[in-house]
């Protein structure tokens, strides 16, 4: 009796302390969960996620794979199509399952930093942000990668675990690859604590943690481009990074989505011309200047040597 009311008291707690987002959560589950009901028309990044999990776990017998795509999601989708469920209505129930853990992240995270009010009102502006909104049904990469980066921030911050948190930020940058930008932010981080405390040995015991869990979970999918690009390239590194390297190349447009061919990416070059331009001829412009100014300067102190030897 006393444990069942100990439990009781427990729950009880936690629905007072936390009851605005659990209503947020219940509605925002609600309404999402009627789109389940819906056709969902699949886009295309959609359809190579899906079909890059068939080729997985059907050896290459099924699907297709694109090189510059993470593993993170194709690996999940894989199983769920392997498993023999529907395939599309468990995987977009799944992209809702990330959406709300990732409202949940936001919360907890901003209660632990401020309050409970700041954390709420985090969570709801974002769960009600557009783009948000109507990718939560979609399956792509963008929502579970966050939902990743936002758990190894928050297992820093309760449990001050550095090693797990760079492995879980790390499977977020198996999902999006730009998510492997958590990992400057934390070095960076880390730097500026160098920089106020003065101690070496704290940036890096700090950094070599973080940086190990980090790369350690990427081990495994380093031994998998081995093994599937090997044949592809003579160089090691090649192999091992094949799918960073040509990702990289693929994304050299600073704009990414703009068409070559179009209006848009007309305006677009013009557009970086005139900032080239800008930068160039105010550089240019301040080179001049300072020159100036150092011309004047030396002037001043030849006439003043001047005027001493006259004096």
């Amino acid at each position: 009796m006393k444990i069942m009311y100990v439990y009781k008291k427990r729950i009880k707690n936690f629905l007072v302390d936390n009851y605005l987002i659990l209503i947020l959560v219940l509605l925002f589950f609600l309404i999402k969960s009627a789109y389940l009901l819906k056709a969902h028309t699949i886009i295309w990044d959609e359809a190579v996620y899906m079909n890059m999990g068939k080729y997985l776990f059907s050896s290459g017998g099924i699907g297709f794979w694109e090189i510059v795509r993470p593993i993170g999601l194709p690996l999940i989708l894989g199983i769920i199509w392997k498993s023999g469920l529907n395939y599309i209505f468990f995987s977009e129930f799944l992209s809702i399952l990330f959406s709300i853990g990732t409202i949940i992240l936001v919360y907890l995270i901003g209660k632990s930093m401020v309050n409970t009010i700041v954390g709420f009102v985090a969570s709801f502006i974002l769960s009600t942000t557009s783009v948000f909104f109507l990718y939560t049904n979609y399956m792509l990469t963008e929502i579970p990668s966050t939902f990743f980066v936002l758990l190894g921030i928050y297992i820093y911050i309760k449990k001050n675990s550095l090693f797990l948190s760079g492995i879980i930020c790390g499977v977020g940058s198996l999902f999006r690859f730009p998510q492997g930008l958590i990992w400057v932010s934390f070095i960076l981080a880390f730097l500026f604590l160098l920089l106020q405390y003065k101690r070496i040995s704290f940036f890096l015991k700090k950094s070599s943690l973080f940086t190990f869990g980090f790369l350690l979970i990427h081990i495994p999918f380093l031994v998998f481009n081995y093994f599937i690009y090997a044949k592809e390239t003579s160089r090691l590194h090649h192999a091992l990074l094949r799918p960073w390297l040509l990702g990289a190349w693929a994304q050299s447009n600073p704009a990414e989505s703009v068409i070559t061919g179009t209006l848009g990416s007309y305006v677009f070059k013009r557009f970086v011309k005139s900032v080239e331009g800008g930068l160039i001829a105010y550089i240019k412009k301040k080179i001049e200047l300072d020159e100036r100014a150092l011309s004047l300067i030396g002037e001043k102190a030849s006439i003043k040597t001047v005027q001493k030897r006259i004096i």
